[in-house]
């Protein structure tokens, strides 16, 4: 929408482009990592939505680039159904530990599967996200800029409450 507005307001040439990234939150995993009796299952999505890289997942990057790919998908399933992955071990392991912290800045995604008792109970880290409009923005950047914090902090609100 703010795209289409810019190319509007000036005659087809856009000179912002506008993109909003989501915020990525390890402790929602974490969550549902250690109220699951069992994990079955846990998926890993790393995508390079550009060329930064932070320490923690840098390899992610370096191999993204090797492999001349734009996205790196691991699937983990348990060896026995009964007793499920290690959670110390997704914890615990590099590459896990990676493609979680890569997951929480919003390079990715982490979907997984378990159970709690006898109920099945499932993580997927694309759905129910938090999200907020700006109606107006104001003119200037300064305007808006306080527009998007008034909203963020809208957002927060809302998270800290329930």
């Amino acid at each position: 929408m703010l795209n289409r507005a810019e190319v509007r307001r000036n005659n087809g040439l856009a000179n912002i482009v506008w993109a909003v990234d989501p915020v990525g939150d390890t402790g929602e995993f974490e969550s549902w990592l250690s109220q699951t009796d069992r994990v079955s299952s846990v998926q890993f999505v790393f995508e390079r939505p550009n060329p930064d890289a932070e320490e923690e997942f840098e390899h992610l990057f370096e191999r993204l680039d090797r492999l001349e790919s734009k996205r790196i998908t691991e699937r983990i399933v348990a060896r026995d159904g009964s007793t499920g992955l290690s959670k110390d071990g997704l914890r615990n392991d590099p590459t896990s530990k990676a493609f979680i912290a890569a997951a929480a800045a919003a390079f990715g995604y982490i979907v997984a599967k378990g159970s709690r008792g006898k109920k099945r109970v499932a993580f997927d880290q694309r759905r129910d996200l938090m999200t907020e409009t700006v109606e107006a923005v104001g003119v200037t950047w300064d305007s808006a800029a306080q527009s998007v914090r008034t909203a963020v902090q809208r957002a927060v609100g809302r998270s800290d409450s329930g």
